[in-house]
C-alpha cells in the first residue's frame, strides 16, 4: 500500500511541475495556472446582449443558473 500512495504521489508532482499550456489552450477550469485570465486578450468595455455588441457567444441555459 505505501508503494502505491508513494507512486501515486511522484505522480501527481510530476503532473503538478509540468509548464503550463499557451494562452490559446485552456486544458483546464479556469484556464492555464488556474488563474481565470486570458493573457493578451482584449477585454470589452462595455456590452449590450439584446443588440449583441460585444457579445462573443450565447447559449441557453435550462434552470434557475445561478451557478457558474
Amino acid at each position: 500500500m505505501r508503494a502505491i500512495t508513494r507512486l501515486l504521489s511522484l505522480a501527481l508532482t510530476a503532473l503538478a511541475s509540468a509548464p503550463a499550456a499557451a494562452a490559446g489552450d485552456w486544458p483546464q477550469f479556469r484556464g492555464p495556472r488556474a488563474s481565470g485570465v486570458a493573457e493578451g486578450a482584449r477585454t470589452p468595455a462595455s456590452f449590450d446582449v439584446p443588440s449583441g455588441a460585444n457579445v462573443a457567444w450565447r447559449t441557453p441555459i435550462a434552470g434557475l443558473s445561478h451557478a457558474s
